[in-house]
């Protein structure tokens, strides 16, 4: 009999989740639709079929965790090259963007943080000041993960922040995921650092994936490079609010058992005296990320200065600069010689290096093909700068991105949006923008985004997560809809980008 077991271990490097939905029917299932989708008889292109055939067999694959989401993202220039969607080199050059390096750069810089304490000394410290008491201290993991989420992807956030708190849950006596899931104060704890890393990714265009894919489509759009400082007028206002509202939710709607919650403000204290004073390392780390984010938030002061001199700069391209510069930088402390090294970034996420390109790669495709067109002429009569419409389009923007993820969700609405607000002669910016605080509005399922589905991982109450989630969906629904309809009415230069 043959030896099934080296063929399992050799395909499990392939699969995306421990605990993929479906097998081998849901895995064929993405081409079948794709094939199926080419080969029915439509009255609409062939080319268009086919795209939306591609969209659907990306998002079957991410929602099951059947494949690595490297592999996914893969699919649209592997597609592309075989069946001409759309024009191939149009598509892979999406892969030498500077924002691929941008990317590879802001990320790097944040593994040092985790590496050499900052993130474990910010969390302690934190917890002692202000978060000792059950409530307390699911507020304190909740704004950790909304302020650092505005300024490194969300589930980079939740990736440095919740092994930190399960590590200090099992201090606190739960020990396993079972018994974090079977409690509401330590299951509690995971779902507000998921939420917290969703509601701050909408600050800046740092947040996520999705939000470096919709500036890049909006620049695309207006033909120059949106500057950071536009996003955060539109959205820095939205996202304070919304943060007030999802706290204010986790604060007055559980009810937590204190003795679920056997630590003191001593055990924090303890653990604090575990660490060593702030080191050389942290500074230089958390220096250099601000310095590159400093550059990027400034461009508008100097960029025309420097454009005739420098005329290859682009500001992004301060991240990876910088972190390669770090390579170099001598470390003091601890093992590692320097202040990045292959040890250091060993946390690092490789597979946002293939998200993002695969998703604005998809994008392309969807574009190119026409698809979106065809989609945008079934929905263009419901934009509007309406109430009603800003509620149409978070209802369909939010739906999606909870059932999809909000980066595919991303790739595949914005496109739309932007095609059918230009042919309206509507504000483009108005409803990119508003369409970027919604896609960030991902609570109610582990496929939503990768911060629930690694809280999903270490223990989180699913059935806490859909129950609460999809209500502070509605919320969140709300609050967007008279947000953006109000600003686009009364606050001056709004409607621009």
């Amino acid at each position: 009999m043959a030896n099934t077991t080296s063929y399992t271990g050799y395909f499990d490097r392939f699969r995306g989740r421990d605990d993929p939905k479906g097998g081998i029917g849901i895995l064929l299932l993405g081409p079948a639709l794709f094939v199926g989708s080419l080969l029915t008889p439509f009255s609409i292109s062939w080319k268009i079929q086919g795209a939306i055939g591609l969209l659907a067999w990306i998002v079957i694959w991410m929602v099951s965790g059947i494949v690595r989401l490297e592999i996914v993202f893969l699919l649209p220039v592997v597609i592309v090259s075989v069946v001409p969607l759309a024009p191939w080199q149009e598509v892979v050059s999406v892969y030498w963007d500077p924002l691929v390096l941008f990317i590879f750069g802001a990320v790097g810089i944040a593994t040092g943080w985790k590496y050499w304490g900052f993130t474990r000394r910010v969390a302690l410290r934190s917890l002692y000041k202000l978060g000792y008491g059950p409530k307390s201290q699911i507020l304190v993991w909740f704004g950790l993960a909304a302020v650092f989420s505005a300024v490194i992807p969300d589930t980079v956030t939740a990736a440095m922040f919740i092994p930190i708190a399960v590590t200090i849950l099992h201090y606190q006596g739960y020990k396993t995921a079972d018994e974090i899931r079977a409690s509401t104060f330590p299951s509690l704890v995971l779902l507000a650092i998921g939420w917290g890393a969703a509601v701050g990714g909408s600050a800046t265009p740092l947040g996520g994936g999705m939000d470096i894919l919709t500036i890049e489509l909006l620049s695309d759009h207006v033909g120059y490079s949106v500057p950071f400082t536009s996003w955060i007028y539109h959205l820095l206002p939205f996202t304070v609010l919304n943060f007030l509202l999802v706290g204010t939710y986790l604060y007055y709607i559980f009810d937590i058992d204190a003795t679920e919650v056997p630590t003191s403000k001593s055990f924090y204290q303890a653990e604090l005296t575990k660490l060593d004073s702030i080191k050389q390392e942290e500074i230089i780390v958390v220096g250099a990320w601000l310095f590159a984010f400093g550059l990027v938030l400034l461009e508008p002061l100097y960029g025309s200065i420097i454009e005739n001199s420098v005329p290859w700069f682009d500001p992004l391209l301060a991240f990876p600069i910088i972190c390669a510069v770090l390579f170099v930088v001598p470390a003091k402390s601890g093992s590692a010689s320097t202040i990045l090294n292959t040890d250091v970034i060993t946390d690092f996420p490789l597979p946002v290096l293939f998200i993002w390109p695969g998703a604005i790669a998809l994008a392309k495709i969807l574009t190119l093909s026409g698809a979106v067109d065809a989609l945008g002429a079934a929905v263009d009569q419901y934009l509007t700068l309406s109430l009603l419409g800003f509620l149409l389009l978070a209802i369909i923007v939010t739906t999606i991105t909870n059932i999809t993820t909000n980066t595919a969700a991303a790739a595949a609405l914005i496109p739309v949006i932007i095609s059918i607000a230009a042919k309206a002669d509507l504000p483009v910016a108005t409803f990119v923008y508003a369409a970027a605080a919604m896609l960030n509005i991902s609570y109610a399922l582990p496929s939503a985004n990768g911060c629930l589905a690694l809280t999903t991982g270490f223990g989180a109450d699913t059935n806490k997560m859909v129950k609460h989630g999809t209500i502070l969906c509605v919320l969140t629904v709300i609050l967007i809809t008279v947000y953006s309809y109000f600003a686009s009415q009364f606050i001056p230069g709004w409607n621009l980008p």
